[in-house]
């Protein structure tokens, strides 16, 4: 009677210890990521954010070197030639002449250019003439008034550079941040399935455990043929999952690998990532509109499109220039008595006048000015409808998130319940009041509540990386 009560006493108590490990702790409300790290990595090692930035740079120089248009000019002219043309009556010259000649051009954003001018002309000496050098200075000041007028037009274009940077900027960082998200994305995944794999091989383990006891009772004819058979095949079923999971999780961490080359990690990492519900972290964030980044740079160069397309205007506009020049001369045998009268004021030459261009082709003109229009018109047309989207993207991610707020919260309570009646069935299997079916059921219930809140938590996570692609409305990048 003694081996009796011992028998009936490890019949009913060591299944519930087998069972009582089934119970999975709850996932703390606490938020300690590690995903900063990796994005950190990510941004020092990938090829992609370093095309990013190394475009970015390339764009900030591209649109600085625009200004070279208003840089001084330099051109200089150094010749010698043979000159057999008629100088004084019908006697040709036979000697050699050179030229030496300095020019620089200053442009102003004003829409002033400043002239300065050197040159020195040798005659050379022959039979009929002697040698004689030419010496001549120039200063002239040009000021535009219709086209360009005081700079309207360099004013335009620098305003249309400072939209296009905003705009190319944005677009940019849209990609940037797009590739971070796939970054977050691909660390939420590896985590989920990093958990995924502990509560698996855990799974296998109690079902293994599970297995050798139900093993024993039959042997000890305790327990019937079907106990073993569904234990067995809970055993089965738990081997193929966690497989699935095994080859899920290499995918898993090939693809972050990917994205981030030579990127250093621990699996340990990922399943000790406390996951919890994040939505308070984000409470502030959506008292506020936001604008999505790509909507953000069609805004900005709908702006650069209307200046572009005034700045075309202006320049169709007649080019009408007030100019004032003063030069002086001097002639000599010698080179220095011929810059020494080039200097003295009674060899001057002053000039005041007006300089006008006009386009006579009114039809391009006007071909010209309307395809600005309509590529402006154009501009204005694709950014109202991005802002648009951009407002019910921004919505759609609010419902979202608040929508998976109330999941999670309905999730934790049925993983509670869960926990809950696994804990009272292996009270009634310890009175033997039920089956090894039903605790088996129980048993997989919880299980998949834990893994259900977990997922729910890791969408949750991907939604929030989501805040990335919007920037607070009138911001400035």
């Amino acid at each position: 009677m003694k081996n009796l009560r011992i028998y009936l006493i490890v019949s009913l108590v060591a299944p519930s210890l087998v069972f009582a490990q089934a119970q999975p702790p709850a996932p703390t409300t606490s938020h300690v990521s590690n995903v900063e790290n990796i994005v950190a990595q990510a941004a020092n090692k990938s090829e992609t954010l370093k095309s990013l930035k190394a475009s970015l740079e390339s764009l900030e120089s591209e649109i600085k070197a625009r200004d070279l248009e208003l840089s001084s000019r330099l051109s200089a002219e150094l010749s010698a030639y043979t000159d057999k043309r008629e100088v004084f009556g019908t006697i040709p010259r036979e000697g050699t002449s050179g030229v030496f000649g300095l020019t620089v051009v200053k442009p102003f954003s004003s829409g002033t250019e400043l002239l300065v001018a050197t040159d020195h002309t040798l005659l050379g000496k022959d039979d009929t003439y002697p040698e004689r050098n030419t010496a001549q200075w120039q200063v002239q000041l040009s000021q535009s008034l219709w086209q360009n007028s005081f700079g309207r037009s360099t004013r335009l274009r620098h305003q249309a550079e400072e939209a296009e940077l905003k705009s190319r900027k944005a677009s940019l960082e849209f990609e940037r941040q797009n590739f971070l998200i796939r970054v977050e994305n691909a660390y939420w995944d590896l985590v989920l399935v990093e958990k995924e794999l502990a509560i698996r091989k855990d799974n296998v383990k109690r079902s293994q455990t599970l297995e050798a006891w139900t093993s024993r009772r039959m042997r000890q004819f305790a327990a019937e043929k079907t106990d073993l058979l569904q234990v067995q095949a809970l055993l089965a079923q738990r081997k193929l999952d966690l497989a699935i999971v095994e080859n899920d999780l290499t995918n898993k961490q090939k693809n972050l690998e990917q994205l981030v080359p030579g990127l250093e990690y621990k699996s340990t990492d990922f399943v000790a990532e406390k996951m919890g519900d994040v939505k308070s972290n984000y409470t502030e964030q959506f008292k506020n509109k936001k604008l999505r980044l790509d909507a953000y740079a069609q805004e900005q160069r709908a702006q650069q499109n209307s200046f572009e397309a005034l700045r075309d205007e202006d320049s169709l506009s007649p080019d009408l220039s007030v100019f004032a020049s003063y030069t002086q001369n001097g002639i000599a045998e010698k080179f220095d008595p011929a810059w020494d009268r080039a200097i003295e004021e009674n060899h001057s030459e002053q000039k005041v006048g007006l300089t006008l261009t006009l386009l006579l082709d009114s039809e391009g003109k006007s071909q010209q000015q309307k395809a600005s229009a309509k590529a402006s018109e154009a501009a204005k047309y694709r950014a109202q409808a991005l802002n648009r989207e951009s407002e019910n993207s921004w919505d759609e991610l609010a419902r979202n998130f608040e929508n998976i707020g109330e999941q999670i919260k309905i999730a934790k309570n049925l993983f509670d319940i869960q926990s809950q009646k696994l804990k009272a069935e292996q009270q009634r299997f310890q009175q033997g009041r039920t089956t090894t079916l039903q605790m088996t059921t129980f048993e997989i219930d919880a299980a998949e509540s834990e893994l259900r809140l977990y997922r729910l938590l890791s969408q949750q996570q991907k939604l929030a990386s989501q805040f990335r692609l919007f920037v607070s409305a009138g911001s400035d990048l």
